[in-house]
């Protein structure tokens, strides 16, 4: 995933996970960080204006799709996804 995302940035994609962390946004909005590969650590953080993202648990495991809007960190390791939607 993490490696071919940054191939992927503009594109929408769906994917799933588990939640680490929901973090409202200023204004409105959430940051839903996800773990995608077991290290319970989050690979994506997803913004969204969804409003289920408050309702999420930590270790849920869900369904999601967003845009990728960049990958960062010093391995290319965190994928940034905009108008996430939560399924």
């Amino acid at each position: 995933m993490k490696g071919t995302a940054a191939a992927h940035v503009g594109e929408r994609v769906r994917w799933s996970g588990v939640v680490i962390d929901v973090k409202p946004l200023v204004g409105s909005g959430f940051e839903v960080w996800i773990d995608m590969n077991g290290n319970r650590i989050q690979d994506v953080y997803l913004q969204t204006r969804d409003d289920r993202a408050k309702t999420l648990q930590k270790g849920q495991r869900i369904t999601y799709g967003g845009e990728i809007e960049g990958v960062t960190g010093l391995m290319g390791d965190d994928v940034k996804m905009g108008n996430g939607v939560i399924e």
